[in-house]
């Protein structure tokens, strides 16, 4: 993928996929700087120049009639994160809750977090993604119940961190309490008030 400034960010400008010899040509840019990403099934996704953000990642110069030539080694260090979404109450399995990991990306101004995985879980509440070693932040929720971070957290401040660093991290459960209810029965002068 190409990107370009656009205040107030950066958008993709162009978006193409190798051959089988690992080559690419990305065609009908306008003259100006370029960021380029690169991702592929069971590699760590990058930046050109090894950055691990678009923010991060260096000026490709492109000149109109003009070729540059950007090359990147990915690397296969993907990690599994997984874990069971249950219910707090009775311990039963949650299927279909949202599992959303982000991860940590320092940027030059500030620290951003990036989402890698939105996911669902399967029908006894297992989920399970892959991710480049780094540090992460994961939110589960349902319908019906209370979102929270992990471990056990309700705000993304509180959330308990989930550092990969060389190997697969398994456990990353989260138990939902049901979320309370308000009900009632409205009224007016000619009985019950419906819509």
């Amino acid at each position: 993928r190409v990107y370009r400034w656009s205040n107030p960010s950066f958008v993709q400008a162009g978006s193409v996929q190798t051959t089988a010899g690992g080559a690419y040509t990305v065609t009908g840019l306008n003259a100006g700087n370029y960021r380029v990403g690169f991702a592929a099934a069971g590699m760590t996704a990058e930046f050109n120049l090894d950055k691990a953000d678009v923010e991060l990642a260096d000026d490709v110069p492109v000149a109109l009639n003009g070729t540059a030539t950007v090359n990147a080694t990915l690397a296969s260090n993907q990690r599994t994160l997984s874990g069971t979404v249950t219910a707090a109450a009775g311990g039963a399995p949650i299927a279909d809750a949202a599992v959303r990991v982000e991860r940590r990306v320092q940027t030059q101004d500030d620290v951003r977090w990036r989402t890698v995985a939105d996911l669902t879980t399967a029908a006894d509440g297992t989920w399970s993604t892959t991710a480049p070693d780094g540090t992460y932040r994961i939110r589960f929720s349902q319908r019906g119940y209370l979102g929270q971070w992990y471990a056990g957290a309700s705000t993304e401040s509180a959330a308990t961190l989930v550092v990969v660093n060389g190997s697969n991290r398994t456990g990353l459960n989260a138990a939902l309490a049901r979320a309370g209810t308000i009900s009632g029965t409205v009224t007016g002068p000619a009985g019950p008030v419906t819509d």
